[in-house]
């Protein structure tokens, strides 16, 4: 699965918010429903940056952006469960996200071959 890099992380964060939010901030903003801070904060969780490392978690935020259509949430969540990380692996269930966040313009970030055909 791509990982997002602290300084993908820093540069998304700071284009939606303004700022380099704090971990509270962040997660307030997730909880109130914000998609791009649910995520952003997933992502952090899959690669436990500036949080411990928690795929159970990772995949309760994505879920909540992907849901709402978010896309990159959904590419992520589409690779997890691909991969089998924090989910039972199922391709049916990844290429149902990964389909959807191709349907949003992330058909060239790397789709697994397998679900293109």
């Amino acid at each position: 699965m791509k990982k997002l890099s602290i300084i993908t992380f820093l540069i998304f964060a700071c284009s939606v918010f303004g700022q380099t939010p704090t971990l509270d901030e962040l997660r307030q903003k997730a909880e109130q429903g914000d998609v791009s801070a649910q995520s952003v904060l997933g992502a952090m969780y899959v690669t436990g940056q500036g949080v411990p490392k928690d795929e159970a978690e990772a995949i309760k935020w994505l879920r909540k952006a992907a849901e709402q259509g978010e896309a990159t949430a959904q590419y992520n969540l589409g690779n997890m469960y691909f991969d089998g990380l924090g989910v039972a692996k199922d391709e049916v269930e990844a290429a149902r996200w990964l389909r959807k966040a191709s349907e949003q313009g992330l058909a060239e970030v790397g789709l697994p071959s397998i679900l293109l055909n």
